[in-house]
């Protein structure tokens, strides 16, 4: 009980990671998934990436499954600490998974986010072709006004630029 009501407190504040750590510590899993669901890519763009990874490891694998922003979350976050064999396997349960979309913010779907860390997760691996495949099937799901659009040309831009198309890159 004192878990929760810490949980309850530090959500108030802003504080998520205590509110996550005191959540997962009351073993109220679904949450500590929640907030986990929508705070986990401001964690991660500053820097936080292992916390991230740390709450995602503590949770149980049905709520990974269950969740697109879970499966994104946890997608993105191997990609990010180089654990490259099981970000496909993760991309796929975010696409299967019934749940509320999507996992960046400002991305226009499930689809969208995962076409762009497949641009990313293809170009890490070398596979130039495939990054760039990625990268125009992200741009062509993604708004033309929205910052999801940015990502996607990012993505594409970076696989255009290394597959030897730096003009092209620039353009992006």
């Amino acid at each position: 009980g004192l878990h929760r009501r810490a949980s309850a407190w530090y959500r108030q504040t802003g504080d998520v990671p205590s509110a996550v750590t005191h959540a997962l510590a009351a073993g109220d899993d679904a949450d500590a998934a929640a907030l986990v669901a929508t705070a986990w890519l401001h964690h991660s763009n500053h820097g936080r990436v292992h916390t991230v990874a740390t709450w995602l490891d503590a949770l149980p694998e049905q709520f990974l499954h269950g969740d697109p922003r879970l499966g994104l979350a946890a997608a993105w976050t191997a990609l990010a600490l180089g654990r490259l064999g099981s970000v496909e396997g993760w991309l796929r349960s975010a696409e299967r998974s019934p749940g509320p979309a999507p996992a960046l913010p400002g991305a226009t779907s499930i689809a969208g986010s995962a076409a762009i860390a497949r641009s990313h997760l293809h170009r890490l691996r070398g596979d130039l072709g495939a990054a760039v495949r990625w990268g125009r099937r992200a741009a062509s799901i993604e708004h033309a006004d929205g910052p999801g659009r940015a990502r996607a040309h990012d993505a594409l831009g970076a696989a255009l630029y290394w597959s030897g198309s730096p003009d092209a890159a620039v353009h992006l």
